[in-house]
């Protein structure tokens, strides 16, 4: 149904003649007429009574009239709210809290910097750390809502969350090896887990006190015989990739063009696992999440569209 034409039935309803009400609407008596009779011919039931005295409304069109004057006045002020909240400025201290990543999460930095121009009165504080915190402070609701990695193998999650919570993915990626032009492994355009860990693997990963995403994909999801170490120093991981003693495995995510630990001049052989990680927010189910956490993860949510469409935009250019 055209709102318009309610509009049209009334102004009618106003005036004495479809003459008179075509004026005021500024169209044309013809083009009144008959968007009157598509009106009535949608609804099935007549709305004016013609005669050459005039026109007057029928029971129906009276009560069309009254109907639609409620509708029309409701969607104003539905109009004006969504305006008010739209231009509403943002206010008070958001801590957020994220799984260490592993990943390039200058998304997030990216982010935060907008809207610290953007929404000056909203504070927002990331705080890396480790996953079974995350879970444990919105489980206890110390925060509201946090942001982790999962991963699906062959279409499975490998891991499980208390049944008070629930996870969001905001976007997903896939694990690829990174190897040095001259290695074994650099013969290939795709491997598998198995022929992976036929070499030594080494992880970079910034902090050197904790497990990182790799080392629970790794060791305690896959369970396998891995010669793996973790390297917290990237001069020194960086050294052993590029001289071939060892390889590394990262993700490659769309926000980005290339893995967050990759070294120029390295070979990024894909796996050929069913394996994909997942980024998103866990929260209580039954929380409801407040307004600068709704607004920051619909931020996030948007900056992650922007960042895929600039990528595959930047890999089109390049011919990939």
């Amino acid at each position: 149904m055209n709102s318009d034409h309610l509009r049209y039935l009334i102004e009618l309803s106003k005036s004495p003649s479809i003459n008179i009400a075509s004026q005021k609407l500024h169209i044309t008596p013809q083009a009144l007429s008959i968007a009157i009779k598509k009106l009535e011919n949608e609804l099935g039931f007549s709305l004016l009574n013609r005669s050459f005295k005039g026109i007057s409304l029928t029971e129906n069109g009276q009560w069309l009239v009254q109907e639609s004057l409620n509708f029309l006045t409701a969607i104003e002020e539905r109009k004006r709210l969504c305006q008010t909240t739209l231009n509403q400025s943002h206010q008070g201290n958001l801590d957020i809290y994220v799984n260490y990543s592993g990943m390039n999460n200058n998304i997030l930095g990216q982010l935060t910097c907008m809207l610290y121009q953007q929404e000056p009165n909203l504070t927002i504080k990331i705080t890396e750390t480790g996953k079974e915190l995350i879970l444990d402070a919105v489980k206890n609701h110390l925060t509201e809502f946090g942001f982790i990695f999962r991963q699906k193998l062959n279409g499975s999650y490998t891991d499980e969350i208390d049944a008070s919570l629930t996870f969001e993915p905001i976007f997903s990626g896939n694990p690829v090896l990174l190897t040095a032009p001259f290695t074994d492994l650099a013969k290939f355009n795709s491997v598998t887990l198995k022929k992976v860990f036929q070499y030594p693997l080494c992880i970079y990963h910034p902090y050197a006190d904790s497990k990182n995403f790799q080392h629970y994909f790794l060791v305690e999801t896959l369970k396998a015989p891995i010669q793996y170490v973790s390297e917290s120093n990237f001069s020194i991981y960086k050294e052993k990739i590029q001289r071939g003693i060892a390889n590394s495995l990262s993700m490659v995510f769309p926000i980005e063009t290339q893995p967050y630990n990759y070294i120029e001049g390295c070979k990024i052989v894909q796996l050929r696992d069913d394996i994909k990680i997942f980024f998103g927010f866990i929260k209580n189910k039954s929380a409801v999440l407040s307004e600068n956490a709704r607004f920051f993860i619909q931020s996030l949510k948007e900056l992650a569209i922007i960042s895929q469409n600039a990528t595959q935009n930047t890999q089109k250019e390049k011919g990939c």
